[in-house]
């Protein structure tokens, strides 16, 4: 069953109204049961940071749900304008927990420590639906490296640090890396897609959220006609 999640539900305001037959509530998490041409797929708000986000596949699982693939579909901060500018969607094909840190005992920046993974990668079909899905939409579309934190990254000196000791990071979220690790430990194929609502300038996220919003229902509508 293909399972789209989103940090925030004003994200997936317009998916949840068009599809929801049904919502179940798992601790933090909501899901709603969706229906399109009489198949069932799942839409999902696991709320903001990488705690509520890693829960909430566990808790989907918990809960019996028969999942087979996830998209986390959201909105984004970019690190590089000219492959992820305002309104794009970023395609993740590696994830990186920027603030994991256990360098003093010797271990690489954003390494988790148990599972010894310091990198993960979208599921290579999954990224490749996503990127049809985009073509078709008319939308731009790159892939690259997501990091992840428990921050709302604004600042140039943050930035440049995360680029600084990850090299290649296109784009930063609270969540997206979270997602990853937890499908990781489930072996749950697993992409996230992001639209670029700010470069880290002030105002930015705001005046473009409810343009990513609309670019999400729309992915999303592309994204359920392979369910049939």
């Amino acid at each position: 069953m293909l399972c789209l999640i989103s940090a925030l539900e004003r994200e997936m305001t317009p998916v949840i109204a068009k599809y929801s037959k049904r919502v179940n509530v798992h601790g933090f998490l909501k899901v709603h049961e969706c229906e399109v041409f009489g198949k069932t797929f799942l839409v999902c708000t696991s709320g903001m940071g990488k705690c509520f986000a890693a829960m909430s596949i566990v808790a989907l699982k918990e809960a019996g749900y028969q999942i087979d693939k996830v998209i986390n579909l959201g909105v984004g901060g970019s690190l590089d304008e000219e492959k992820a500018g305002l309104l794009s969607c970023l395609i993740g094909s590696t994830y990186i927990q920027h603030d994991m840190d256990s360098s003093p005992l010797g271990d690489p920046k954003g390494m988790i420590s148990g599972i010894n993974v310091t990198v993960f990668h979208g599921d290579k079909a999954l990224i490749e639906e996503v990127e049809s899905a985009c073509a078709k939409l008319g939308f731009k579309s790159a892939c690259g490296q997501i990091c992840s934190g428990d921050q709302f990254i604004v600042e140039d000196k943050d930035k440049e640090r995360i680029i600084s000791t990850f090299p290649g990071t296109i784009s930063i979220d609270m969540e997206s890396a979270a997602y990853a690790q937890s499908a990781y430990v489930y072996n749950v194929p697993f992409v996230a897609a992001r639209f670029i609502s700010d470069l880290g300038h002030a105002g930015e996220y705001e005046k473009y959220f409810g343009d990513g919003q609309r670019k999400i229902e729309a992915i999303v509508d592309e994204l359920v006609k392979d369910i049939a």
